[in-house]
């Protein structure tokens, strides 16, 4: 049975975006925590042998995707000249438009011990900052920039423009 629960509208927003590569990925973010008493022992000078017990730890498995490309927000009238069949645009660079990870495309692969759900949520902002950093370190920016590039030209070949010129803010 599902509950009959109303529909609310939190926020509406004007977008302009040119979404050009969006990433997907299968990240893994962990959390251990230790006990006081673990604390105390490890920082004795001699530790007290077999007096640890085993940490908590929670190990999650994240899937998700980054959304990268031009906010064309950024442009106004002085971003673009034409004259005649030439076009001068000044665009911003690419930039991360949204990282997505649903609750749905997180699955608990350990858990040990006894975690609140903010500190789940820790270990979730964990992954998709893990997802974020990963894309980054495959050039999604670069890529996106070079993709926003070849479908300006494509859409502007179309308008009937010839010559192009793209200078990045």
């Amino acid at each position: 049975m599902i509950d009959q629960t109303p529909v609310m509208v939190k926020e509406i927003r004007e977008m302009a975006q040119l979404i050009t590569v969006t990433a997907y990925d299968e990240v893994v973010a962990d959390s251990i925590r230790l006990g006081m008493t673990d604390l105390v022992i490890r920082n004795l000078p001699l530790p007290i042998p077999g007096s640890l017990s085993t940490p908590d730890r929670i190990v999650l498995i994240g899937r998700g995707r980054v959304v990268a490309g031009i906010d064309l927000k950024q442009l106004d009238e002085k971003s673009i000249q034409a004259y005649g069949d030439s076009v001068a645009i000044r665009l911003p660079r690419a930039s991360i438009l949204d990282v997505i990870m649903n609750p749905s495309d997180f699955e608990t692969f350990s858990e040990q011990g006894d975690w609140t759900s903010e500190a789940v949520t820790r270990v979730k902002v964990k992954a998709r900052d893990i997802l974020t950093r990963r894309a980054l370190e495959q050039d999604i920016l670069g890529k996106a920039d070079k993709r926003g590039k070849i479908l300006l030209v494509d859409f502007l070949k179309a308008s009937g423009f010839e010559k192009f010129i793209f200078v990045y803010q």
